[in-house]
């Protein structure tokens, strides 16, 4: 089939544009600019350059094509201080709008959409979450989250006019081939960087990038139009637990310390306006964001069952998903040079 990948250099959407190739598939991926197009090398693909807010290139972009998976999506922070920052909801909302319109025009046969289990709620008693939850606690969600569940609703509401359309709710992604790296990628590096003094109470549902891929495809084959399903490990796990899994790979040691999250909230908020102040925030992230410190404070679950029984998903154990993202991140670049030898002579113990 002739498949369009929106974000196709992305995590998820270089890793689906791997697979689908070797699935036999014609692929054309969709990027908004040449120079990201590094996790596709080799790969024989159509490079289609373009932004989503532009219909005309949309338009252009969809003739031919049989399936769409919109991974495409602007996934960052912002500083407390930003009450609305216009391109997130443009490019999430409006761009969607624009490929699904495109999509029904030309008779796309199939759209899976990429959203994520920001865009569910979380249930008052404490359970994991299932589809079927709507975002709730609006004023502790960042406006990746909203913009999400925004966009999600606008996709699936193209369900009722006739477009066979599937969302797919990543959790937590780990894995290699994290370029940018995703902020969860940034967590790891951190981690091995020794750039955090302490840990924190939060609770983390847990995907690796290869089962949310495999979900994308047999959403492809076999999703139900309309539907949503969650793709996430059973099992959740604590930051500390996280770190000590780190550790446990990396020889590098977990922060001792614990703090409070309304302290780190305190030093998050300077951290950000210090960074504000001086004009850096295209060049440096705070240490921690206060939109994922806010986030943590919910401790939100989810339910990825629906997607493992209907899928027939296999769920690879957590610390082997983390230990090939480490090994990535160590071999190209992202970390120091004395985060590498504790790395490497940990691997000479395991000998």
């Amino acid at each position: 089939m002739h498949v369009l990948v929106t974000g196709g250099a992305g995590f998820v959407g270089s890793a689906l544009v791997a697979q689908l190739k070797k699935k036999g598939h014609k692929v054309r991926a969709f990027l908004r600019r040449q120079e990201t197009a590094l996790n596709l090398d080799g790969l024989e693909v159509e490079i289609f350059i373009g932004n989503l807010l532009d219909k005309e290139k949309v338009a252009l972009a969809v003739k031919g094509i049989d399936v769409i998976f919109h991974t495409a999506a602007i996934y960052k922070g912002y500083p407390f201080y930003i009450r609305y920052p216009k391109e997130i909801y443009e490019t999430n909302i409006e761009g969607t709008r624009n490929l699904l319109d495109a999509a029904l025009q030309v008779g796309v046969k199939k759209v899976i959409y990429t959203s994520s289990t920001a865009a569910i709620g979380k249930r008052k008693d404490g359970l994991p979450a299932d589809e079927s939850v709507k975002l709730n606690f609006l004023k502790q969600r960042s406006h990746y989250e909203r913009s999400k569940a925004l966009a999600e609703e606008l996709a699936l509401s193209y369900h009722a006019r006739g477009l066979d359309i599937v969302s797919i709710n990543s959790s937590f992604l780990f894995g290699p081939q994290d370029l940018r790296p995703t902020p969860t990628g940034e967590m790891v590096v951190k981690f091995l960087n020794r750039s955090y003094p302490c840990y924190f109470d939060a609770v983390l549902c847990v995907s690796a990038v290869d089962m949310v891929v495999d979900a994308h495809i047999k959403a492809m084959e076999s999703g139900r139009s309309g539907e949503r399903y969650i793709v996430a490990n059973a099992r959740h796990y604590t930051l500390k637990e996280v770190f000590d899994m780190l550790e446990k790979i990396s020889g590098i040691k977990v922060p001792r310390i614990k703090l409070p999250i309304p302290l780190l909230m305190v030093f998050s908020m300077v951290n950000e306006l210090f960074i504000g102040l001086f004009g850096l925030t295209d060049k440096v992230r705070p240490l921690i964001a206060t939109e994922i410190l806010r986030y943590f404070r919910l401790k939100a679950m989810y339910d990825g069952s629906k997607a493992l029984k209907d899928f027939g998903l296999t769920e690879k154990p957590f610390e082997e998903t983390l230990a090939a993202a480490v090994k990535w991140y160590m071999l190209n670049g992202y970390v120091r040079k004395s985060s590498k030898i504790a790395y490497f002579k940990k691997l000479g113990k395991l000998k």
